[in-house]
């Protein structure tokens, strides 16, 4: 993980990672384009949270074979809002987690 000073909790990072997942799901964007045309698949993203909890950078570590949907988890872990709130343990540095984002039909 990116930063200075102490080692982090991994259970600590786990658990905010795991809040975030939870709140960008939430707001996960799925295209009804593609809905209809029932394509599916899994996007997973790194996210880098900055102080203040501030998105600063979201990239496509897997991508889920449809250019669509990987842009669609990008755009829908941008307007999460709000973001979980950094743990005490974790503030003041930036955190690097991957957040999966599932586009399935139900």
């Amino acid at each position: 993980m990116p930063g200075d000073g102490p080692a982090i909790d991994r259970a600590v990072l786990e658990g905010y990672a795991k809040r975030l997942s939870e709140a960008a799901g939430r707001n996960a964007i799925y295209p009804r384009r593609l809905q209809n045309l029932g394509i599916e698949g899994t996007t997973v993203v790194q996210v880098r949270i900055g102080r203040g909890s501030k998105v600063l950078d979201v990239t496509v570590v897997e991508t889920s074979g449809n250019r669509q949907l990987d842009e669609a988890a990008v755009e829908s872990m941008r307007r999460t809002r709000p973001l979980p709130s950094v743990p005490d343990g974790l503030n003041g540095r930036d955190l690097v987690v991957k957040i999966p984002f599932r586009f399935k039909l139900e």
